[in-house]
């Protein structure tokens, strides 16, 4: 869900790093055009820089990719409702718990490396706005360009001695030994306080807020702060306006060298004088948009910390209580279980009784069975039945004993007599024509 609501953040970092590469390539090209002799060295950082990119973009990737793997196969077994194929549950549940601290490492060296690449960010800023205000005065020098109708004087040109203005050195060695613009505080730590000085005028409450929100950070540490902070402020301010006087002494400098005619100075100091109050509005304007795009930039920063620390806050209280539901529901299983099995040993108890009580009432009624039965059969052997006549009386003849009947005594004779072949078949009574058919026509 994280990843989902982040994706239009994802695919503007990519854009990002697609122009800022494209950028790049176009420096390196243009630089080995027009400084031919940097060209291996400028080659050579590029693509020691893209080498060691590649090799970390792919780290990553690998271990994601196998976080991923893991994850998946994992809960594809748990949505599927594929338990049974899960034979060890405590090799199961270990193989879980190193899922999550491979995550929770990834996303600690991540949060390292990314701390590491802002404090470089931060001394590679600090380092060139040190040598912006230092090379500022020899940028500044404007080129004389001749002019069709006023043809200047020859300028002597002013040699600048080198030294930076006192203010501008004193608020760079105070930040230098400050340990950076945050006074080596976290960035994140730092811009929620500038949030809560500007929501807190006095000092007691916006330290008492802050350590209620950062724990970690004492109560004198955050008055030691503060108090740097407005010292840093103070210098801040001298910086600017020692550098906006320089730039309108060198301004004014220019003009009155560059034109020397009595006749035409006026006029060319006024147009000088209007266009550099454009270009010093200008540059107000523009430095004014910068730190109010920075402030929107730093607030955004924060609203995006406090929300990830929130979302962080209400997933261990959801993950506390869904614990405690688990539980309470873990509880209530077993005690229902421990209650039916009592009540299903109480049923077969009951069950037991019955069937002893109907056992001996059936044996009774058994017996009170047998004992009728015997008295029906004891009565029944007291009175023998007679015998009923089946038939009606006829005389015997006893010279019929142990003779053979005529169908015996014919069978007998035909397999006596010898065989005379085929009998007609008119001559055997079975199929003769009867007699009452033969007078029929």
């Amino acid at each position: 869900m994280l990843l989902l609501n982040n994706i239009p953040e994802l695919n503007k970092l990519q854009q990002l790093e697609c122009t800022l590469e494209k950028s790049i390539e176009s420096f390196i090209s243009t630089c080995s055009k027009t400084m031919p002799e940097f060209e291996s060295d400028l080659s050579g950082i590029y693509q020691a820089t893209q080498d060691s990119c590649s090799q970390e973009i792919s780290r990553v990737s690998q271990n994601i990719q196998t976080i991923a793997k893991s994850l998946k196969s994992k809960a594809d077994l748990l949505k599927d409702k594929k338990m049974s194929e899960i034979n060890d549950f405590e090799k199961f549940k270990a193989e879980m718990v190193l899922i999550q601290e491979n995550i929770m490492n990834l996303k600690r060296t991540s949060k390292l490396e990314l701390n590491r690449l802002k404090q470089l960010e931060i001394e590679m800023a600090d380092e060139l706005e040190s040598y912006y205000n230092v090379k500022l005065p020899e940028w500044s020098e404007r080129f004389h360009i001749s002019n069709l109708d006023l043809i200047p004087a020859r300028i002597k040109n002013k040699q600048w001695s080198g030294q930076p203005n006192k203010d501008v050195k004193e608020y760079f060695d105070f930040v230098h030994q400050s340990g950076g613009h945050e006074n080596g505080w976290r960035k994140e730590d730092h811009l929620l306080f500038l949030k809560l000085r500007k929501k807190f005028t006095k000092l007691a409450d916006l330290a008492a807020n802050l350590h209620e929100i950062l724990p970690d950070i004492s109560l004198e540490e955050i008055t030691q702060h503060n108090d740097w902070y407005t010292k840093y402020l103070q210098l801040q301010s001298k910086k600017k306006k020692a550098i906006h006087k320089w730039k309108l002494n060198k301004t004014s400098s220019k003009i009155t060298e560059n034109h020397e005619s009595p006749t035409i100075a006026p006029l060319m100091k006024e147009d000088a004088s209007a266009f550099r109050e454009k270009l010093m509005q200008w540059k107000a304007e523009k430095e004014e948009k910068m730190l109010i795009d920075q402030e929107l930039e730093k607030l955004k920063l924060q609203e995006i910390i406090e929300r990830e620390r929130a979302k962080k806050h209400r997933h261990i209280e959801m993950k506390k209580l869904v614990n405690e539901w688990r539980e309470s529901k873990m509880i209530f299983e077993q005690s229902q279980k421990q209650q039916q099995r009592i009540l299903e040993e109480l049923e077969k108890k009951k069950r037991g009784a019955n069937a002893n009580k109907l056992i001996k009432q059936f044996q009774s009624m058994d017996e009170l069975h047998i004992m009728k039965m015997r008295q029906i059969h004891k009565k029944i052997t007291n009175d023998p039945k007679k015998r009923v006549q089946s038939g009606p009386s006829v005389s015997r003849d006893p010279n019929r004993v142990a003779q053979p009947t005529i169908q015996w005594a014919q069978r007998v004779r035909a397999a006596k007599e010898p065989f005379k072949g085929p009998l007609p078949i008119f001559d055997m009574p079975k199929l003769a024509i009867p007699e009452w058919r033969k007078t029929i026509t």
